[in-house]
């Protein structure tokens, strides 16, 4: 009965995480990028990315759900950046590298 009793408090608690993360995440997929606009490629730890490159912006896709969100700016400073699964600095790495 006890586990029941927490199950039943948990639901709405996970229903909400579940809700806010949906709202608040950003959108990172890569049917947003045209075809001639990404390669497959891998990362210095030979796995394999799917990066992509319009000009203005670029992406990087993990097989694991990982990504890398980025504008091409005039200030290295000013860079807004969306990442998952790697740290920011890295993010940055990937931008800096893919906008030179």
């Amino acid at each position: 009965m006890k586990r029941i009793t927490r199950l039943i408090t948990l639901i709405p608690i996970v229903a909400i995480g579940v809700f806010t993360t949906s709202i608040y995440s950003p959108s990172a997929i890569a049917e947003d990028w045209k075809v001639k606009e990404c390669e497959a490629d891998n990362d210095n730890g030979g796995n394999p990315v799917i990066v992509c490159n319009d000009g203005y912006s670029i992406a990087v896709f993990w097989n694991d759900g990982d990504y890398v969100n980025g504008w091409c700016n005039d200030s290295w400073s000013d860079y807004d950046v969306d990442y998952r699964g790697l740290s920011r600095s890295d993010a940055m790495s990937w931008v800096r590298y893919l906008c030179d």
